[in-house]
Formats: structure tokens, C-alpha cells, sequence
């Protein structure tokens, strides 16, 4: 599965669907993973490309170092650590 990493953890994703058609991330709240929207990303494979990561700490992604705030659990795949 593929990584990318943030603010030191790595964070697992996957996209499925047409290639080349739109892209629709889903993001859930801090605590909850990809499993989530299993429902939500069969209804839409046919005409969109679902991109799905598991927060830090969820499915395979990693725990970011210490301390873990929730200004980090809230910003999963951009900003918010600093």
C-alpha cells in the first residue's frame, strides 16, 4: 500500500475508480480510518476516483512522535503541525 509521511508518521492511502477520472478525497474525523466510507466509495467507483488514507494512529498509518495533540490529529494530510 502506498505511504506518504507528515510530520514524521506515515500515512497510508489508496485510491480506487476510473483512472483519469475525478479525484474525490474523503476525509473522516480524527480516530476513524478508511473503513468508514466503504459504503459511500462502492456507490461512487464507477464515475469517480475515491482517494482514502488512514489518520495517524488508525488501520497502518503510524503515531506521529509525541507529543500528540489534537491540533495534529485535526490537520491528517496538510498543515497544522508546526
Amino acid at each position: 500500500m502506498p505511504t506518504a509521511t507528515r510530520d514524521g508518521a506515515s500515512i497510508v492511502y489508496e485510491g480506487d475508480g476510473p483512472e483519469g477520472s475525478e479525484p474525490v478525497p474523503l476525509l473522516e474525523d480524527p480516530g476513524y480510518g478508511k473503513r468508514l466510507w466503504r459504503w459511500q466509495r462502492r456507490a461512487r467507483e464507477d464515475e469517480y476516483r475515491s482517494i482514502l488514507f488512514d489518520n495517524r494512529v488508525t488501520g497502518k498509518s503510524d503515531a506521529p512522535p509525541c507529543p500528540y495533540t489534537f491540533e495534529v490529529a485535526r490537520h491528517p494530510i496538510g498543515g497544522g503541525h508546526t
